[in-house]
Order: C-alpha cells, then sequence, then structure tokens
C-alpha cells in the first residue's frame, strides 16, 4: 500500500562517482511509479532519449524532476512542455496512429545540473521553450554553477524577461518571477514542512524546517 501512495522518490546518485540506474533499470522501474508520485528525481541516472517516452507521462503528474546529468537535448526538454507533433511536421501518415489528446505539463521544478545541452545560450534561444511562456507552470530550473555565472553576468536581459537567477551555497536556480496577484508559496502537505523546491531528503516529520538543512534549500 505504501508503494501504491508513493508521493515523494529520490533516486539521485553522483554521476561522477556512481551511477545508481541505467537503462534497463529505469525501463523496469518507471513504468511502475504511481499516479499519487509528485516528486522524482533521477538525477546521475542514465536517462537518453530512448527513455524520455517513458518518462513524459510523468510529466502530467510531477511538479518536481530531477535529471541531473542526463544525456539529452533542448529538443528533448522542450517534448515535456509542447506536442512533438506541428502543423509542419505533420503528415498523413500519422492519422493511422493512435494520438491522445495533449496533456499540458505540471512541472514546477526542474534540475537540469550538468545537462550538457542547456547553457546560458541554448536557454535563450528562441527554440528553447523552458524560458518562455509555453513551459508555464514551471517556476524553478536548477543549473550547475557555469550556466549560473553566465545568466548571473545578463541578468538584466534575462530580468526583463520575467527570469531572474538566486543562489544558495553551492546551489543556483533560474527563477521565474511571478505575476503581480498570484502567489504561490510552495508549500505541498508532501513536503512536510517545507515550503521549497527541488529537496534532496526525504521529508521524515511534519515540522518547520532549519538548521543545516534549512540553509541549503532553495527558499522562493
Amino acid at each position: 500500500m505504501a508503494v501504491k501512495e508513493l508521493v515523494f522518490l529520490s533516486l539521485m546518485a553522483d554521476a561522477s562517482r556512481h551511477t545508481l540506474l541505467y537503462k534497463e533499470d529505469l525501463e523496469e522501474l518507471i513504468p511502475t511509479l504511481p499516479r499519487t508520485l509528485r516528486s522524482l528525481n533521477l538525477g546521475g541516472a542514465k536517462i537518453t532519449f530512448s527513455i524520455l517516452p517513458l518518462l513524459l507521462p510523468l510529466t502530467k503528474i510531477l511538479e518536481e524532476l530531477g535529471l541531473a546529468s542526463a544525456d539529452i537535448t533542448v529538443s528533448d526538454v522542450n517534448s515535456f512542455f509542447r506536442p512533438a507533433i506541428t502543423i509542419s511536421n505533420y503528415t498523413s501518415e500519422d492519422e493511422e496512429m493512435d494520438w491522445h489528446p495533449w496533456e499540458p505539463c505540471s512541472l514546477r521544478y526542474l534540475d537540469l545540473t550538468g545537462v550538457a545541452s542547456i547553457s546560458q545560450m541554448s536557454l535563450m534561444d528562441s527554440s528553447c521553450v523552458l524560458a518562455s511562456k509555453r513551459s508555464s507552470p514551471l517556476e524553478f530550473i536548477e543549473l550547475g554553477d557555469n550556466v549560473i555565472r553566465k545568466l548571473r553576468e545578463r541578468s538584466k536581459s534575462h530580468k526583463s524577461l520575467g527570469w531572474v537567477v538566486k543562489e544558495l551555497g553551492r546551489r543556483g536556480w533560474f527563477v521565474r518571477q511571478a505575476a503581480e496577484g498570484i502567489v504561490d508559496d510552495g508549500s505541498r502537505s508532501w513536503k512536510m514542512g517545507a515550503r521549497w523546491w527541488g529537496m534532496r531528503k526525504v521529508p521524515v516529520a511534519i515540522q518547520d524546517v532549519g538548521g543545516m538543512y534549512g540553509h541549503y534549500m532553495f527558499k522562493s
């Protein structure tokens, strides 16, 4: 019963030291994950293009997704936020396929730390939807030091687009500025007292979060 009601699952590993999940592991694991899940961290796993069709249904129910060090392209990430088939690449052969209505993405936080295709330049390119209105409700993109540094250097141009850089300790985020009058403090029942996105420790008790744990969590 506990597995059926799973809400938070972190399998993050340091890809530079150890790979916890390979392609075969992911193909076995992902289809078994329940629709109650709201936070999933697969950072460090061997995630490539072939795994994306398995992940796509989860992007309709998850609010947090960790894909650190994934071997994916900007187009792969775009597929979370818009249909893969557009008028420009639609053919009559597509009519024979079993299409389902497009469901919008539910992601609010996405960890792309160490994803080589995601850079300051690619984020600002018109072909990338991450920093556009089309990626809504996405609010927080966690990125590596090099990308955050370059974004920080060009903060004025990004701020005009409605995105700002936030940093705390060794972690950095590209954050969408909330529209006036829209407030979401990030609190969720499954965070057990925390109000931040991208938790890297499993909450075990409902209480105010402080100390070292609270210091290294992103405060929205």
